[in-house]
């Protein structure tokens, strides 16, 4: 079964049961960490607001992108409601052309994120949009909140997600070129 190749029943268990924090931790970084993610991003909002709103905020930044960039875009988000209203994620991206997120600017979203809507920006603090320097250790601290918050993960596609797992047992932890993977 797909679902259990990509680690999700593990999730639903981890949050019924809530083992130590370090075994919870470990989960979730392990199973994020298979991943060659290309963005770190964490982005703030002005004001408090609810999970659905900080979901479906941030939903809508990550469809603009796909749509601007015409790449298809997958991603692990962690939304926080402590001390204020943020989130922080794990992104990749790719087109059929072999462009991937790496390959944007990281300046022209971050500033898209903050001007919201064009009629009141959603964020004055600090936002950080960086390459993946190490995924496991953003893994590691998405679980750390996840712990604390509600932990969302949504992915365009199982299938997409999955093309763009590390392979395990290999000294060489690169993966094949991303455009080669895409269904289209």
């Amino acid at each position: 079964m797909e679902q259990n190749n990509l680690g999700f029943d593990a999730i639903s268990i981890m949050k019924n049961t809530r083992p130590n924090e370090e075994t919870y931790k470990e989960a979730y970084a392990r199973m994020l960490g298979k991943y060659d993610w290309d963005w770190t991003v964490s982005l703030t909002f002005s004001y408090q607001y609810s999970p659905a709103y900080m979901k479906r905020k941030f939903w809508e930044w990550k469809k603009l992108i796909a749509q601007k960039e015409k790449m298809q875009i997958g991603y692990a988000v962690v939304l926080c409601q402590n001390p204020h209203s943020h989130l922080h994620a794990l992104m990749l991206g790719a087109s059929r052309y072999g462009k991937t997120l790496s390959d944007v600017s990281r300046l022209q979203w971050k500033e898209i994120w903050i001007a919201g809507n064009g009629k009141k920006p959603l964020s004055r603090a600090a936002n950080r949009i960086e390459k993946v320097s190490c995924a496991y250790g953003f893994a590691s601290y998405l679980a750390k909140n996840a712990q604390e918050n509600e932990f969302h993960v949504e992915f365009s596609s199982p299938r997409f997600l999955k093309k763009f797992q590390i392979k395990p047992h290999s000294s060489d932890v690169s993966v094949k070129s991303k455009s080669n993977m895409l269904p289209y």
